[in-house]
């Protein structure tokens, strides 16, 4: 399992690199990632919670690669949910998600994730 730092130093990597994305791509499939799912009201489904951008209107899928980061941005209320990123990509097909939204963030659309 890949180390949330390692994610980290990846993701920037890929930021700034192009030719490095493939690395994190990869490495992202295989990590414990984390999101947040309401509190209350999921009748045992797993429902995630989405939000709007204010600056373009996208409505993306935050996800996080550091759990104290996933915990903080929950606060108290939205429950945290622990997933690989191959399983949370598999719930998710169809939806833009967002890395670390509150950070430096990443943002993979529908055609990207289904490529993986």
């Amino acid at each position: 399992m890949i180390s949330a730092n390692e994610l980290s130093r990846l993701m920037h990597m890929a930021l700034v690199d192009k030719t490095a994305e493939p690395a994190f791509l990869r490495a992202l499939l295989d990590a414990t990632v984390y999101a947040h799912a309401p509190r209350i009201g999921h009748n045992g489904h797993l429902r995630l919670i989405q939000f709007v951008r204010p600056d373009n209107g996208l409505t993306v899928l935050p996800f996080f690669s550091d759990e104290a980061q996933a915990r903080t941005a929950a606060g108290t209320t939205a429950a945290v949910v622990v997933l690989t990123g191959r399983q949370l990509f598999e719930l998710t097909r169809g939806a833009t998600l967002m890395l670390n939204p509150n950070s430096a963030s990443c943002t993979l659309y529908p055609e990207e994730v289904a490529a993986l």
